[in-house]
């Protein structure tokens, strides 16, 4: 099992024992937020301030809006059946085809910014949580359902 702390890194609990992933390793940030593991058992790790993490074979790769993330707090990370990876951030949403990153924002449908969960469901339609709701993303399209739909709140973790 992960798990992801404000200021200890990653860690890993098997067998009975712990293991640390931290800034000395080549992560990005000790305050991990979010934790993906891919197909590939590549692991995706998304930190509170300095971008997204990709763990494979022992090898660090940093992602930040140096490389063209909409924001370094990643909030939540998942892949969707046509392998593209999507990210929520505090400030819009990334997907990473191959290694081009595309941010979405309201401008594209989004409702604001914040994002902060993502799922794919069985029809591969992309889900996420965010202030003004749930969004949803279908065939190039995004929808947003809150209140105004009776949605309970406009805030959806």
């Amino acid at each position: 099992m992960w798990i992801g702390t404000y200021g200890g890194g990653l860690n890993r609990l098997r067998d009975g024992k712990l293991t640390t992933l931290t800034t000395h390793d080549g992560l990005s940030h000790d305050q991990v937020q979010s934790i993906y593991e891919d197909d590939e058992q590549n692991l995706w790790v998304g930190t509170f301030t300095a971008g997204l993490n990709k763990v494979s074979n022992g090898t660090v790769t940093q992602f930040s809006t140096k490389n063209g993330l909409s924001n370094d707090g990643i909030r939540g990370i998942c892949k969707s059946r046509d392998g593209d990876m999507w990210v929520a951030t505090n400030n819009g949403l990334n997907r990473i085809h191959n290694t081009t990153i595309t941010k979405f924002s309201p401008k594209d449908g989004l409702p604001p910014n914040n994002i902060f969960s993502i799922i794919e469901d069985k029809k591969s339609d992309v889900w996420f949580g965010c202030f003004g709701g749930v969004c949803r993303y279908h065939a190039g399209t995004f929808a947003t359902y809150g209140t105004k739909d009776s949605l309970n709140a406009d805030v959806v973790f």
